[in-house]
This record gives structure tokens, C-alpha cells and sequence, in this order.
């Protein structure tokens, strides 16, 4: 085909608006030709749109071409006295340009700003096939993800590169009913859809959704599978309920005895009951009597003929008796035997507070005393109760009888100051049930690459603990096994993020909140080079850690008219322009901003809307369609 000079050297006209008058940093100021001030230019019968707010341009420097957007405009009069051409109105009209990136010699464009025009260069209006490349983000030899149509121009598709996506921290944020849930869903629908078939991906990938209001749970009887209905492909663990087929959320059996864990949930204090804990977890008495037959009784026997044989100032008239009731606690029974053998303690023991000494007067017998032969007949009589039996414990459980184990073993040797110890106690009672209803420690198994953890059944407490601990281990597993399989990928998916990444809480321990911080801050500083990333959604930025927020690499930003939510967003992410920035606030539900490595430049997107079966269950209801 040949080169038609004339009809380009007429396109060139046709798409020029001015000059450079001005560079200041990124900030470049044209002004336009006085013939370019109209809404359109004409090229050959066809019109071409003029220079606006929003519009992108070129500037020639050189055989460079670097690209701007029109930030502003404004317009200023010719001094008097100046003489002007008959059909001039004395007005100057200025464009105000933020520099983005340049074309390179290929045609293809970079976001970027290493170059800046000078004084006097031309600026032109993009011609048609520059305007495709401007929307072109993903290389020959990347695989694309469609997203959505661009809002600026829709027939237009944002295509973006699938692995500088997923392998990258991503944050989603929007107010509610803005359209995060379905930007949220529509990727992880997007990749289940194109990969839910393939081998390596069901054997390599991992993508954890931590769902704190169960919008991402499937409803069979609603016909609602958010994201997929490939049980191959997603799997729910929808805590709190019995009727689930995982109600249950597993942790590796390593996790059992991490002492550190333990300190955190039950808010041990560093320097007592900590190490309480820890001496609970190593002492191989316990560890005997947990796994031989009969064991768990001897141990009770022996403690019991400690407390009673050698007085301590740690003893009481009653610690006897609280530590039999400490194991009903444990093993959640009343049964006879051991409603029995609390009674008997509880009327037959008796402490000589002159002699400090413990005496038994069970019926018939008389007095003996606690040195005698007797006395300890009588103790393994009273402890043999059929049901103080280890293996029917839960996981959790276990934990709590190893603590109160040690306790009360301390108490009878004198080691324990119950002032500083017994807190601890009330804590683990109060908190252990709740924690045995929703999670197990168990040994690994295979499951579909998108695992659910719905806990919308959950306290607002019980929710923060179990998406920390969920995150943890399964970034803490997911390190152990890339040392044999280092293509092994990741992805936590926190929805609702401000539940477990806010820095204001007043209703718990610092010392808890630091260590809930720290799993998710380790995640998105140090992930990336073990290939665990973070996808994080919320509809309030101001409250997610600074920390978290500053590291993502990608954003899709939905309507937020909060200010601090806006001031937020404006301070921590580095790629949005004054004209992207300042269309948050005005963003129609279902269009976001998008930004960040998989963009050469900051982009308005309407996002594609999933079909109703995979929509996560977030709408807006809409009461008079059911009146």
C-alpha cells in the first residue's frame, strides 16, 4: 500500500491544537491555536473530537512523541494595545497537561514519566491508531483477563496481563452498593472459569476467600453459586453450622502447641502465664498421660496426693475440689462418677489450717490422715472416674486439659501463684468453646484451589481471631511446601478487610492487635518473592493499616464520598491523577478506577457484572418488587 504524504501531512494539521508554553515537573501548560477552539476538527468529511478536559494529547519533541492528559483549562485576554487579525476575539485559551508516559518507536505506549517536553514543541490530538494503543496494556506474549469496557471510550475492552494480576497485592475498594462485591467475585469467577479445568491449576493454585458476611457461600436452594459450581473448583466452610459439611476450619497439627498462639487468643501476659503456657506444652508427664491407657487418671491421683501430702501457700481448702471441677469443665459432663467424686472431696476432706494438713473422714471408716496408706486408697478410689478419657477430646480440648494440667500440677508443688495464674484459667473457660465450635487441628488435606471461610455466624471477636489464625497457617503451610514445589501459588482474599485490618479497636489487648497486624503486614511485605499474595476489599481505606494499604500494587477504586476514606486513598496510592482522583466521588455503582502495574495509566472501568447465579448475595433489596 502507499503512503499517502499529502492525506497525512493534512491529518497532522487536522489533529494539531498548539504549542508549549510552559513545564513545571509533570505539569505542562499548552497554549491552543486560535482555530482549535471548537468541540470537533474535521479530516476529510470525518469529525474528529476536540481538545477537553480528560483528553489525551501528544507533544513532538523531537521524533518523540510523550502523551498528556487534560487536566484543566482556562482562558485569559490579550493586553490592550496588542493588534489582533479581523477575525480574532482577543481571547487565549490554555490547556493544563499532567505528563503519563510516551509512545515508543514501535507504536506502543508506556506509562511513565522520563521524558518532558520543551518550550515551543507542537501538541496534537491522538490519531485513531494511537488511541488503540493507549488502551492496550497486555504484551504479545502475555495472557489477557478481560475486566470491563473503558468509560471514557466503550468500545473499548480493558484487557489486562492474568499474571501481573495475580501475582500482585490488590486492593478493592468502594462504599457499599458501589460494586466492590461484584469486582471482587467477577475476578476470582474469571479465573476459576478459564483455569477450573486444569490440573495444574487444581494441584499449584490456592485462593483463600476469608467472607465475613457470607456472600461468597453457595445457596443450592437459591440456585446461587457465587464465583463457581464446580465443587472441584470452590469449596465452603461455612463456620457455626452443624448442618455444614465443614463447620469446622482446619489448622495443621504444628499449630496445636505454638505457645506464642496461645498467649495471643488467651491474652497471657509475658511474664507469668506465658511461660505457663509454654511448661504446659513440654512436660512429658502430661504428654504419658495423654497417651497411655489410664494415664490421665494416675496423673489426676498423683496431683491430687500432692496437693493434700505437702501444704503450700499456693493450697487451699478447695483446690482439691477446683481441680476435678476444672476437668468437668474440660470434658463438659455430669456424670455421676465425677459429680461423686467432687462431692466427696467437697465433704470428706478437711484442711487443719493449725497443723496445715489434709485429713479425709469418709463414712465409716474415720479419720485418716494424708500420709497414711489409707488416705491414698481413698484417692484413687475417688479418681477413678471411666469417662476422664483423652481420646474422646476434640483438638481444641486437648489444649485447654494440657493448661489446666500444669496449673494445677504448679499448685501442688508450690510453683504456681494463683494471684497471676487464675485469670488465665477464667479466660481459657470462657473463650475455649467458642474457639472448639468453629476450628480443629488436623492433618492437611487435598481441596479444590478456592476455599470459602464464611463466618457471617460469628462474633465480631470470634471473626477477627479466626480470619487471623486462617490467614497465618495457611501462609506459614503455604512457605513449608514450596520448599518442594516452588510453583505452589496463593492468594488470601480478606473481603470486608476493615474487620481484621483496622488500627482503632477499643475492645481489645494491644498486645493483640499488634500480633493480628503483623500476620497480615508479614503477607504483603514479604509474600510476593514466595508467591502468596493479598487481595484485600473494603469499603473503608481510612481504617485498613497504612502499612498494608501502601504496599498493594494494583487498585480497582469504586465511589467513596468519605473524606477520610478519600484523603486516604489520595495519600498512600502513588499512580492516580487529578482528573481519575477527582472522579471518585461522582463514579456511577459498577464503575471503578483502576490503577497500578497491570495499567500504564489510571483508568475508568465499568466492570463486567457476573450472571445472577455467581453474584455474591450483596444486593440492594428492593422492597416494593416484593410488596
Amino acid at each position: 500500500m502507499t503512503f499517502d504524504f499529502r492525506a497525512e501531512v493534512e491529518l497532522q494539521d487536522a489533529l494539531r491544537i498548539g504549542r508549549v508554553v510552559e513545564v513545571v515537573g509533570r505539569s505542562v501548560r499548552v497554549q491552543v491555536d486560535e482555530n482549535k477552539n471548537s468541540a470537533y476538527a474535521s479530516f476529510r468529511g470525518e469529525l474528529i473530537k476536540g481538545v477537553a478536559v480528560g483528553t489525551f494529547v501528544r507533544i513532538l519533541k523531537g521524533p518523540m512523541e510523550i502523551v498528556g492528559r487534560v487536566e484543566g483549562e482556562f482562558m485569559t485576554e490579550t493586553k490592550r494595545g496588542t493588534k489582533l487579525p479581523d477575525d480574532s476575539d482577543g481571547l487565549n485559551r490554555f490547556l493544563t497537561l499532567a505528563v503519563i508516559g510516551k509512545f515508543g518507536r514501535d507504536g506502543s505506549f508506556f506509562g511513565g514519566v522520563n521524558e518532558l517536553p520543551l518550550i515551543s514543541n507542537v501538541a496534537y490530538l491522538l490519531a485513531p491508531r494511537q488511541v488503540d494503543r493507549l488502551f492496550a496494556f497486555v504484551g504479545s506474549d502475555e495472557v489477557s483477563m478481560p475486566i470491563g469496557t473503558f468509560a471514557e471510550d466503550q468500545s473499548q475492552t480493558l484487557l489486562v496481563s492474568s499474571d501481573r494480576l495475580l501475582a500482585s497485592h490488590v486492593g478493592i475498594f468502594g462504599n457499599t452498593g458501589s460494586g466492590k462485591s461484584n469486582t471482587l467475585a467477577f475476578l476470582l469467577a474469571s479465573v476459576a472459569k478459564k483455569y477450573g479445568r486444569s490440573r495444574g491449576f487444581r494441584r499449584n493454585a490456592s485462593f483463600l476467600v476469608l467472607d465475613f458476611n457470607g456472600e461468597y457461600l453457595s445457596r443450592p436452594e437459591l440456585e446461587r453459586y457465587p464465583i463457581s459450581a464446580d465443587s472441584r473448583v470452590k469449596r465452603d466452610i461455612d463456620l457455626g453450622n452443624a448442618n455444614s459439611d465443614f463447620p469446622r476450619v482446619p489448622l495443621p497439627l504444628s499449630a496445636m502447641l505454638d505457645a506464642e498462639l496461645w498467649a495471643v487468643l488467651l491474652e497471657a501476659t509475658p511474664k507469668t502465664q506465658l511461660p505457663l503456657i509454654r511448661r504446659a506444652f513440654k512436660n512429658r508427664r502430661i504428654d504419658s498421660a495423654l497417651q497411655e491407657l489410664g494415664g490421665l487418671q494416675r496423673l489426676v491421683v498423683q496431683t491430687l496426693l500432692d496437693m493434700t501430702r505437702e501444704y503450700n501457700s499456693s493450697i487451699e481448702r478447695n483446690s482439691p475440689v477446683a481441680f476435678l471441677e476444672s476437668l468437668q469443665t474440660v470434658f463438659e459432663t455430669s456424670d455421676s462418677a465425677l459429680e461423686d467424686a467432687i462431692e466427696s472431696l467437697r465433704s470428706f476432706l478437711i484442711l487443719n489450717t493449725t497443723t496445715q494438713t489434709f485429713y479425709a473422714v469418709p463414712p465409716g471408716v474415720g479419720r485418716i490422715f494424708a500420709d497414711q496408706s489409707e488416705f491414698e486408697v481413698w484417692i484413687e478410689g475417688i479418681a477413678d472416674i471411666p469417662i476422664l478419657d483423652p481420646s474422646e477430646l476434640s483438638s481444641v480440648k486437648l489444649v485447654m486439659l494440657r493448661i489446666i494440667l500444669q496449673f494445677h500440677i504448679e499448685v501442688a508443688r508450690g510453683y504456681a501463684n494463683r494471684e497471676f495464674l487464675s485469670p488465665l484459667l477464667k479466660r481459657l473457660e470462657t473463650r475455649i468453646d467458642d474457639l472448639d465450635a468453629v476450628i480443629e487441628f488436623a492433618a492437611p488435606t487435598p481441596g479444590p484451589p478456592i476455599t470459602v471461610v464464611a463466618m457471617d455466624k460469628l462474633s465480631a471477636d470470634m471473626q477477627r481471631v479466626i480470619g487471623v489464625l486462617v490467614a497465618r497457617f495457611a501462609f506459614d503451610s503455604h512457605l513449608k511446601s514450596r520448599r518442594s514445589n516452588p510453583n505452589l501459588y496463593l492468594a488470601i482474599v480478606v473481603d470486608e478487610a476493615h474487620h481484621v485490618l483496622t488500627r482503632e479497636s477499643s475492645n481489645e489487648s494491644e498486645q493483640w492487635r499488634d500480633y493480628r497486624l503483623s500476620v497480615f503486614e508479614s503477607i504483603v511485605k514479604e509474600g510476593r518473592k514466595f508467591g502468596a499474595f493479598l487481595l484485600v476489599s473494603s469499603q473503608r481505606p481510612s481504617d485498613i493499616s497504612p502499612t498494608v494499604l501502601s504496599q498493594l500494587h494494583n487498585y480497582f477504586i469504586h465511589r467513596l464520598v468519605n473524606v477520610k476514606d478519600i484523603e486516604a486513598i489520595e495519600r498512600l496510592v502513588p499512580y492516580l491523577d487529578k482528573v481519575s482522583f477527582e472522579q471518585i466521588p461522582l463514579l456511577p455503582p459498577g464503575e471503578a478506577v483502576v490503577t497500578g502495574s497491570i495499567v500504564e495509566r489510571p483508568v475508568v472501568v465499568a466492570v463486567r457484572r457476573l450472571k445472577f447465579r455467581f453474584r455474591p448475595m450483596s444486593e440492594t433489596l428492593k422492597p416494593t418488587s416484593h410488596w
